[in-house]
């Protein structure tokens, strides 16, 4: 196959308008070419379209994707209204109005948070309060709780992040059970590529050096195009 770069697609292209990159491993019944074939971002040009807008969302919701969200709800709040608290009010009501118990529960995110008890003047307090309170929350309802925390000013010189790249307290990783860092260089933001490393498991070895390579398109809202695993030297 060719794994070809955006721009030497792009050049391709100026010489030959109908070229099209050969694919013939991804075609091929044979599992042992099927499973090498690791494509590439520019596999083939897609129009981007424009964002989705609220009324999209609603109109696909209630249209063809009803079947497919039938257990899945969405709540939206303002910035530093939300607390852990809230979240928890929120799922009794829904366990006893509608019978709806979630199994996995994403909050996005908890930098604008606001946590149960506020401590004046004392951000790295309030930041472990946050953190606290949605720990109780994922072992008092039995629920896979996701979330995201935004890194320091020092990853932004940093090829993959590691514990230290995070917001204000290091606490934190107290009330983890798994921390899975996106690291991106701005070649590879450029290159549509994203490596996602783990830095904390209560369950699993850490191994910060093993990373997840994935080609990506956001213009299309594919976070994931394909995906392989890589090895890397820790710089000292």
């Amino acid at each position: 196959y060719n794994n070809l770069k955006r721009e030497d697609y792009e050049e391709a292209l100026k010489v030959n308008n109908d070229y099209v990159p050969c694919t013939h491993c991804h075609r091929n019944p044979n599992p042992r070419f099927y499973n090498q074939f690791e494509g590439c971002a520019s596999y083939r040009l897609i129009e981007e379209k424009k964002p989705l807008s609220y009324k999209d969302v609603v109109k696909g919701v209630e249209g063809k994707f009803k079947n497919l969200l039938g257990n899945f709800k969405l709540c939206t709040y303002s910035s530093d209204s939300l607390r852990p608290k809230d979240i928890k009010l929120q799922l009794l009501e829904w366990e006893k109005f509608n019978d709806f118990v979630p199994d996995v529960l994403v909050i996005d995110y908890i930098d604008i948070m606001t946590p149960d008890v506020y401590v004046n003047n004392n951000e790295r307090a309030n930041r472990n309060n946050i953190n606290k309170g949605l720990r109780r929350l994922s072992q008092d309802h039995h629920v896979c709780l996701i979330t995201a925390t935004q890194a320091d000013t020092n990853a932004m010189d940093k090829e993959s992040l590691s514990e230290k790249n995070f917001n204000e307290d290091r606490r934190i990783l107290d009330h983890l059970t798994c921390m899975i860092a996106l690291n991106q260089t701005p070649q590879e933001k450029n290159k549509r590529i994203m490596r996602l490393s783990k830095l904390l498991s209560r369950t699993e070895d850490n191994d910060s050096t093993k990373q997840l390579v994935c080609l990506q398109n956001l213009n299309i809202g594919r976070f994931v195009l394909k995906s392989f695993f890589k090895s890397r030297e820790e710089k000292k």
